[in-house]
Protein backbone atom coordinates (compact mmCIF):
# COMPACT_ATOMS: atom_id res chain seq x y z
CA UNK A 1 0.00 0.00 0.00
CA UNK A 2 1.34 3.34 -0.82
CA UNK A 3 -0.19 7.15 -0.56
CA UNK A 4 -1.78 8.91 2.19
CA UNK A 5 -3.51 6.86 4.75
CA UNK A 6 -6.49 8.49 7.09
CA UNK A 7 -6.88 6.55 10.11
CA UNK A 8 -10.34 6.73 11.12
CA UNK A 9 -11.53 3.96 14.00
CA UNK A 10 -9.81 1.57 15.50
CA UNK A 11 -11.39 -1.38 18.10
CA UNK A 12 -9.04 -3.34 20.59
CA UNK A 13 -9.97 -5.93 23.04
CA UNK A 14 -6.80 -5.98 24.78
CA UNK A 15 -4.96 -3.69 26.81
CA UNK A 16 -5.44 -0.30 25.86
CA UNK A 17 -3.56 2.63 26.10
CA UNK A 18 -4.30 5.81 28.04
CA UNK A 19 -2.82 8.22 25.95
CA UNK A 20 -1.57 9.46 22.84
CA UNK A 21 1.71 11.58 21.80
CA UNK A 22 1.59 15.53 22.65
CA UNK A 23 -0.04 17.64 19.85
CA UNK A 24 1.43 20.43 19.20
CA UNK A 25 -0.52 23.14 17.39
CA UNK A 26 0.60 23.91 13.90
CA UNK A 27 1.75 26.86 12.56
CA UNK A 28 -0.82 29.53 11.19
CA UNK A 29 -3.43 27.45 12.89
CA UNK A 30 -5.52 27.09 16.32
CA UNK A 31 -6.47 23.98 18.18
CA UNK A 32 -8.78 23.14 20.77
CA UNK A 33 -8.66 19.49 22.96
CA UNK A 34 -11.48 18.46 24.65
CA UNK A 35 -9.39 15.93 26.72
CA UNK A 36 -5.72 16.62 26.37
CA UNK A 37 -3.86 13.69 24.89
CA UNK A 38 -5.70 11.45 26.67
CA UNK A 39 -7.86 8.17 24.85
CA UNK A 40 -11.04 9.63 23.38
CA UNK A 41 -9.55 13.27 22.96
CA UNK A 42 -10.78 15.07 20.13
CA UNK A 43 -8.91 18.22 18.88
CA UNK A 44 -10.32 20.80 16.92
CA UNK A 45 -8.10 22.61 14.51
CA UNK A 46 -8.75 26.20 12.64
CA UNK A 47 -6.44 27.82 10.15
CA UNK A 48 -5.80 31.60 11.09
CA UNK A 49 -7.21 34.14 9.32
CA UNK A 50 -5.74 34.86 6.31
CA UNK A 51 -6.79 34.42 2.04
CA UNK A 52 -3.73 32.33 1.34
CA UNK A 53 -4.28 30.12 3.89
CA UNK A 54 -6.47 26.61 3.70
CA UNK A 55 -6.94 23.57 5.96
CA UNK A 56 -4.59 20.61 4.14
CA UNK A 57 -4.89 17.25 6.22
CA UNK A 58 -7.03 16.79 9.10
CA UNK A 59 -10.22 19.24 10.46
CA UNK A 60 -10.47 16.99 13.28
CA UNK A 61 -8.56 14.33 15.36
CA UNK A 62 -9.44 11.41 18.10
CA UNK A 63 -6.72 9.74 20.26
CA UNK A 64 -7.57 5.89 19.51
CA UNK A 65 -7.41 3.57 22.30
CA UNK A 66 -4.04 2.56 20.55
CA UNK A 67 -2.34 5.42 21.40
CA UNK A 68 -2.03 7.34 17.57
CA UNK A 69 -3.93 10.10 16.40
CA UNK A 70 -6.91 9.52 13.84
CA UNK A 71 -6.57 11.02 10.30
CA UNK A 72 -3.55 13.19 9.05
CA UNK A 73 -1.17 15.80 10.49
CA UNK A 74 -3.37 19.53 9.37
CA UNK A 75 -1.44 22.24 8.42
CA UNK A 76 -2.11 25.59 7.05
CA UNK A 77 -0.88 27.01 3.66
CA UNK A 78 -1.30 26.80 -0.16
CA UNK A 79 -2.13 23.71 -2.27
CA UNK A 80 0.38 22.16 -4.63
CA UNK A 81 -1.02 21.07 -8.07
CA UNK A 82 -0.09 19.15 -10.94
CA UNK A 83 -1.48 17.52 -13.71
CA UNK A 84 -1.19 13.54 -13.87
CA UNK A 85 -0.69 12.18 -17.77
CA UNK A 86 -0.39 8.97 -18.64
CA UNK A 87 3.18 7.51 -19.49
CA UNK A 88 2.13 7.25 -23.56
CA UNK A 89 1.14 10.88 -23.62
CA UNK A 90 3.89 13.72 -23.38
CA UNK A 91 1.19 16.35 -23.48
CA UNK A 92 1.21 18.72 -20.00
CA UNK A 93 -2.07 20.70 -20.61
CA UNK A 94 -4.05 17.78 -19.85
CA UNK A 95 -4.93 14.86 -17.17
CA UNK A 96 -5.82 13.87 -13.64
CA UNK A 97 -5.87 16.81 -11.21
CA UNK A 98 -4.06 15.35 -8.24
CA UNK A 99 -2.58 17.43 -5.15
CA UNK A 100 0.16 17.12 -2.82
CA UNK A 101 -0.89 15.99 0.88
CA UNK A 102 2.46 15.60 3.27
CA UNK A 103 4.67 15.30 0.07
CA UNK A 104 2.39 12.80 -1.31
CA UNK A 105 0.29 13.30 -4.23
CA UNK A 106 -3.66 12.74 -4.40
CA UNK A 107 -6.28 12.63 -6.56
CA UNK A 108 -9.11 15.18 -6.26
CA UNK A 109 -12.46 14.98 -7.29
CA UNK A 110 -15.58 16.72 -8.49
CA UNK A 111 -18.67 17.50 -6.78
CA UNK A 112 -21.94 17.50 -8.58
CA UNK A 113 -22.51 20.64 -10.48
CA UNK A 114 -24.56 21.86 -13.84
CA UNK A 115 -22.59 22.35 -16.66
CA UNK A 116 -21.74 26.49 -15.96
CA UNK A 117 -20.70 25.26 -12.45
CA UNK A 118 -18.22 22.73 -13.62
CA UNK A 119 -16.46 24.99 -16.58
CA UNK A 120 -15.87 27.83 -13.93
CA UNK A 121 -14.48 25.16 -11.72
CA UNK A 122 -12.36 23.99 -14.59
CA UNK A 123 -11.14 27.43 -15.43
CA UNK A 124 -10.00 28.25 -11.76
CA UNK A 125 -7.85 24.67 -11.54
CA UNK A 126 -6.18 25.46 -15.06
CA UNK A 127 -5.43 28.86 -13.75
CA UNK A 128 -3.88 27.44 -10.41
CA UNK A 129 -1.68 25.84 -12.45
CA UNK A 130 -0.88 28.71 -14.58
CA UNK A 131 -2.93 28.10 -17.84
CA UNK A 132 -5.36 31.19 -18.66
CA UNK A 133 -6.42 29.83 -21.96
CA UNK A 134 -9.73 27.66 -22.14
CA UNK A 135 -10.13 25.04 -19.56
CA UNK A 136 -12.59 21.98 -20.30
CA UNK A 137 -13.46 19.40 -17.42
CA UNK A 138 -14.04 15.73 -18.68
CA UNK A 139 -15.78 12.38 -17.22
CA UNK A 140 -16.84 9.18 -18.31
CA UNK A 141 -12.87 8.93 -20.06
CA UNK A 142 -10.61 6.05 -19.53
CA UNK A 143 -8.58 7.98 -16.83
CA UNK A 144 -11.86 9.20 -14.76
CA UNK A 145 -12.30 6.83 -11.35
CA UNK A 146 -16.25 6.92 -11.47
CA UNK A 147 -16.68 4.27 -8.73
CA UNK A 148 -16.40 5.46 -4.92
CA UNK A 149 -12.95 6.09 -4.38
CA UNK A 150 -10.94 8.52 -1.24
CA UNK A 151 -10.12 11.74 -2.83
CA UNK A 152 -8.12 14.41 -0.83
CA UNK A 153 -9.96 17.75 -1.92
CA UNK A 154 -13.65 17.61 -3.25
CA UNK A 155 -14.03 20.86 -4.90
CA UNK A 156 -16.29 23.23 -4.22
CA UNK A 157 -18.30 26.25 -6.76
CA UNK A 158 -15.99 28.42 -8.41
CA UNK A 159 -17.77 31.79 -10.02
CA UNK A 160 -16.29 33.17 -13.52
CA UNK A 161 -14.21 35.77 -12.28
CA UNK A 162 -12.13 33.08 -10.09
CA UNK A 163 -8.64 33.14 -10.64
CA UNK A 164 -7.78 30.09 -8.98
CA UNK A 165 -9.12 27.89 -6.57
CA UNK A 166 -8.51 29.63 -3.75
CA UNK A 167 -11.60 31.95 -4.89
CA UNK A 168 -13.78 28.95 -4.94
CA UNK A 169 -16.07 28.95 -1.92
CA UNK A 170 -17.55 26.52 -0.89
CA UNK A 171 -14.67 24.31 -1.33
CA UNK A 172 -13.77 20.98 1.26
CA UNK A 173 -11.16 20.49 3.44
CA UNK A 174 -8.16 19.34 1.70
CA UNK A 175 -8.49 15.88 4.03
CA UNK A 176 -9.84 12.21 2.92
CA UNK A 177 -13.27 12.31 1.50
CA UNK A 178 -15.67 9.73 0.17
CA UNK A 179 -16.27 10.16 -3.74
CA UNK A 180 -20.03 9.17 -3.86
CA UNK A 181 -20.55 7.51 -7.22
CA UNK A 182 -21.98 10.95 -8.64
CA UNK A 183 -18.77 12.58 -7.84
CA UNK A 184 -15.51 11.58 -10.38
CA UNK A 185 -11.56 12.36 -10.10
CA UNK A 186 -11.21 15.49 -12.13
CA UNK A 187 -9.97 15.43 -15.39
CA UNK A 188 -8.88 18.39 -17.14
CA UNK A 189 -7.90 19.90 -20.82
CA UNK A 190 -6.33 23.24 -19.72
CA UNK A 191 -5.69 24.84 -23.83
CA UNK A 192 -7.34 24.06 -26.69
CA UNK A 193 -7.57 20.18 -28.50
CA UNK A 194 -5.77 19.30 -31.23
CA UNK A 195 -8.12 17.30 -33.59
CA UNK A 196 -5.96 15.11 -35.93
CA UNK A 197 -6.23 14.98 -39.91
CA UNK A 198 -9.23 13.43 -41.70
CA UNK A 199 -11.19 13.65 -38.01
CA UNK A 200 -13.77 15.83 -36.33
CA UNK A 201 -13.93 16.47 -32.76
CA UNK A 202 -17.55 17.47 -31.34
CA UNK A 203 -17.35 18.71 -27.52
CA UNK A 204 -20.99 17.85 -26.26
CA UNK A 205 -22.66 18.85 -22.85
CA UNK A 206 -23.98 16.33 -21.27
CA UNK A 207 -26.45 16.44 -18.56
CA UNK A 208 -24.72 16.12 -14.78
CA UNK A 209 -21.42 14.69 -16.86
CA UNK A 210 -19.43 18.25 -17.82
CA UNK A 211 -18.41 18.14 -21.32
CA UNK A 212 -18.04 14.71 -23.94
CA UNK A 213 -15.63 14.74 -27.03
CA UNK A 214 -16.77 12.31 -29.77
CA UNK A 215 -14.43 11.98 -32.34
CA UNK A 216 -15.15 10.87 -36.00
CA UNK A 217 -12.27 9.76 -38.26
CA UNK A 218 -13.44 9.24 -41.89
CA UNK A 219 -10.77 6.97 -44.01
CA UNK A 220 -7.86 6.39 -44.26
CA UNK A 221 -7.70 5.88 -40.77
CA UNK A 222 -4.41 4.96 -40.50
CA UNK A 223 -2.28 3.77 -36.87
CA UNK A 224 -0.31 7.07 -37.02
CA UNK A 225 -4.01 9.00 -36.98
CA UNK A 226 -5.28 6.91 -34.84
CA UNK A 227 -2.36 7.32 -32.18
CA UNK A 228 -3.28 11.41 -32.38
CA UNK A 229 -6.49 10.74 -30.99
CA UNK A 230 -7.38 13.36 -28.24
CA UNK A 231 -6.57 11.77 -24.59
CA UNK A 232 -9.68 12.94 -23.47
CA UNK A 233 -11.48 11.14 -26.43
CA UNK A 234 -15.22 9.50 -24.71
CA UNK A 235 -16.81 8.56 -28.03
CA UNK A 236 -15.00 7.92 -30.81
CA UNK A 237 -16.15 6.66 -34.39
CA UNK A 238 -13.55 5.46 -37.39
CA UNK A 239 -14.30 4.29 -40.97
CA UNK A 240 -11.49 2.08 -42.35
CA UNK A 241 -10.04 2.07 -46.03
CA UNK A 242 -7.27 1.59 -48.38
CA UNK A 243 -4.12 3.23 -47.40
Amino acid sequence: MSGNVGIDELQFYKTQAKRCENLSTPVNMSMKCSATNHVGSICNFTCNEGRSHHMIGSRERTCLPLGLWSGVKPLCGKPKLRLKTPIFNSTQTKGIVEISINGKWSEIAFGRYDITKYTYVARALCRSLGFHDRAIAFVNNLFSNIKSADSWLVLGECTANAQSIDDCSRRSDIARHLVSPLGTTAFLVCGNTTCPVHCLCEEKERTHQIFALIVTCSAPASSHVLKQIPLETTKLFVFFGFI
